[in-house]
């Protein structure tokens, strides 16, 4: 879906552009008849005709998307049969029985019915494994946290320097430490 409406955002924006160049001459005051004012016109006349039809393909582009997820509903054209057109007699009126064909022919079918929508009993269904793995796992995390000694970590312990155990530097600063 991002990629839809930043394509639309972009091209959008490609499309100020071009209205820029085609109005700048104009704004800008430049001379009449100038070269540059010639060369922004058709450069902002081309910009705003590439991108408009940018955002036609990426609108097309982002509804067919919608449309294959099933946002959106199916299109359904409705086409009479040629066939059953009335046809005019010799005065070009036509008969009562045309007429019939053409209301038949015409007559919508029934419109889809709309999309199920998910019920409380659907949503606890798939959420309901969800939270027992979750209870499941925070009980696993309970039980190793109690099972580790409660002095396994004094408070007053320093952390290791990274380069492994304590280096000279740091027994002496503990030393220190402990004699003030």
């Amino acid at each position: 879906m991002t990629r839809y409406l930043a394509g639309l955002i972009t091209a959008t924006a490609a499309l100020g552009a071009g209205v820029w160049l085609l109005i700048a001459p104009y704004g800008l005051d430049y001379p009449s008849g100038s070269t540059a004012s010639g060369v922004d016109a058709w450069t902002g006349a081309l910009v705003c005709a590439l991108s408009l039809a940018t955002i036609g393909v990426w609108a097309r582009a982002w509804r067919a998307q919608l449309r294959a997820d099933g946002l959106l509903p199916e299109r359904q054209a409705v086409r009479p049969d040629r066939s059953a057109l009335p046809h005019p007699d010799e005065h070009g009126r036509a008969d009562s029985s045309d007429a019939a064909r053409v209301a038949r022919a015409l007559e919508e079918e029934p419109p889809p019915p709309p999309p199920q929508v998910p019920t409380i009993e659907d949503l606890h269904g798939l959420l309901k494994p969800l939270v027992a793995a979750l209870a499941a796992d925070q009980m696993e995390r309970t039980h190793a946290q109690s099972a580790q000694p409660q002095n396994a970590h004094p408070q007053n312990a320093r952390p290791r320097n990274a380069h492994g155990p304590s280096t000279h530097t740091q027994t002496a600063y503990t030393n220190a430490e402990e004699d003030w």
